[in-house]
């Protein structure tokens, strides 16, 4: 029994482990985490989510049209970035 339950711990290690990795690869395929995070978040949507992107002017200007900073960096990964501090 004791033999069978270490087996069973050792495959949800491997699995886990290989995981892992295609997470780290992934990340690195992307550049960097900031990328990868969007990606994920985008992908989690689900099907029927529609974002419209609003053009809001120059850099550094505020609009009230600015969806990124409603949703406090999402599309640009500043949210994730200042979670990070």
């Amino acid at each position: 029994m004791r033999q069978k339950k270490e087996q069973e711990a050792k495959g949800i290690l491997a699995i886990a482990q290989a995981e892992a990795e295609g997470t780290r690869l992934q990340v690195n395929a992307f550049g960097d985490g900031k990328t990868y995070a969007s990606v994920k978040w985008a992908e989690n949507l689900g099907p029927n989510v529609k974002v419209w992107g609003i053009p809001t002017g120059t850099p550094g200007t505020t609009s009230l049209m600015d969806i990124n900073g409603i949703v406090k960096g999402a599309f640009t990964g500043a949210a994730i970035a200042s979670d990070s501090k």
